[in-house]
């Protein structure tokens, strides 16, 4: 999926989102997972490609025509599997999304949740300047968005950050920087 605008990081850029979506049935009922971990593996050691090849190749073949009565038994099944978090993560929320749907109740309620309502935070990689930044993040607040996750790497760091809190001086506790 492109992006509106590339994606910028200490990690790299990207100007696509490449998803792998995981489907889990039983019955009448299916889960669906998803994971969208970075094209290239500049995050992490994972990439959308190599998610795909572990999804199918390793994870699917252990858990195909097995019921699965819990998380943590699902954990178990592939827990012989080293790192590749991503890819056991999108099994992971299938799982759940088909177990909910098993139980005729929501998601969010199954998981303890209070509320179906979820606040949302925006989250903006690097820009190409600051006045960009902070048009960006005025029409978050605008939309509703109740936080504002910054992204930062050498020469888009202090600087930006003085400027972002002294427009927005009331929310700059609601912001949150990863590097």
């Amino acid at each position: 999926m492109p992006l509106i605008y590339p994606f910028r990081t200490a990690f790299g850029n990207d100007e696509i989102i490449e998803s792998v979506l995981v489907q889990l049935s039983s019955g009448d009922n299916c889960g669906w997972g998803e994971s969208a971990c970075w094209r290239a593996p500049a995050y992490s050691p994972e990439c959308a490609a190599t998610q795909f090849v572990i999804s199918r190749d390793f994870i699917a073949p252990r858990l195909l025509n097995q019921r699965i009565s819990s998380g943590k038994e699902l954990q178990s099944l592939i827990a012989s599997i080293k790192g590749n978090y991503f890819a056991k993560a999108a099994f992971d929320l299938a799982w759940w999304d088909l177990f909910a749907k098993e139980q005729n109740q929501p998601l969010w309620k199954v998981l303890g949740g209070q509320s179906s309502v979820v606040s949302a935070g925006a989250d903006f990689g690097v820009m190409e300047s600051v006045p960009q930044l902070i048009e960006s993040i005025s029409q978050a607040n605008e939309q509703g968005y109740e936080r504002v996750k910054l992204k930062y790497r050498p020469g888009w760091d202090l600087s930006m950050i003085k400027q972002v809190r002294a427009e927005f001086p009331d929310t700059a506790r609601l912001f949150h920087l990863t590097v």
